[in-house]
This record gives structure tokens, sequence and C-alpha cells, in this order.
């Protein structure tokens, strides 16, 4: 179920280029009232949240990461709404460093940061159960 966190971190990372490229070509473009690439982040988010939840609900391994990826896409949720109902619509394309956008970016940081660091505290856990108990001195002397 991990790989659903890569896919939703590639969305995420996918939606950002897109729509930094998609706005310095066009900046505000009154065709459409939200931008197509702020779509994209509406699934990512979304799709980080409930895998996170339900790996968190599952309880193997680490589960502090878990939180991070769920904080992240509450905070880039919070920051899609603010951006496109209140700045898109009324026809207001804020700066790069406007609030709204500052929480996009700052969500979606948090998503991919404890993403990765999710897929190596699984991998640290699968290396500790693989390599057995650690060898005392009583049983190396036998």
């Amino acid at each position: 179920m991990r790989w659903l966190l890569a896919l939703g971190v590639g969305i995420e990372i996918t939606g950002i280029v897109w729509d930094t490229l998609y706005h310095e070509k066009y900046g505000y473009d009154e065709l459409y009232f939200i931008p197509p690439a702020h779509y994209l982040d509406l699934v990512g988010a979304p799709l980080l949240f409930i895998t996170a939840l339900l790996l968190l609900r599952k309880g193997k391994g680490t589960l502090w990461p878990y939180y991070g990826i769920m904080a992240g896409a509450v905070l880039q949720t919070i920051g899609w709404v603010w951006d496109n109902f209140f700045y898109h619509l009324r026809g207001i394309e804020p700066g790069p460093l406007a609030p709204p956008h500052l929480a996009l970016n700052f969500g979606l940081l948090f998503m991919v940061l404890f993403t990765v660091c999710a897929f190596i505290a699984a991998a640290v856990h699968r290396f500790r159960n693989k390599s057995g108990p650690p060898m005392t001195a009583e049983k190396g002397m036998k």
C-alpha cells in the first residue's frame, strides 16, 4: 500500500510543476476560474491523507511519518481552498509568497519529506526484522 504514497507524491509534484509553468506562461487565465493544474492537488492530497490513515491504522513499523503526511495534506487542502475560492474565483492572482501559496508549498514539503521518512522507516524496520536477534557472548562461544 506504500506505493500509493509514491503515487500521491508524484501527482502532487506534477501538479505543482504544471501550476508553476501555467502561471508563468498565462498568469491569471480568465478562461478558467480555477486553473486546471490545481485539480491535481485536489486529487493528490486526499490520496496521501487516506493512504497515510490506512497505514496508520495497520500499525506496523514506525507510525510518526504518517501523522506528518496527514498534516501536510490538511495544510495543502486549506491552501487550495484559500487560493481558489478567495483569490482565483475573484480574478486575483496573488504573488508566490502569498499565504495560500505558502500553505500549498509547505503542505507539499511536509508530504514529500514525511513520505521519504516513511519509506526509510519501513526499510529500517524490514532490515531489523530480517537480521534476527543480536548475538550475545554466550551464543558466540558455543
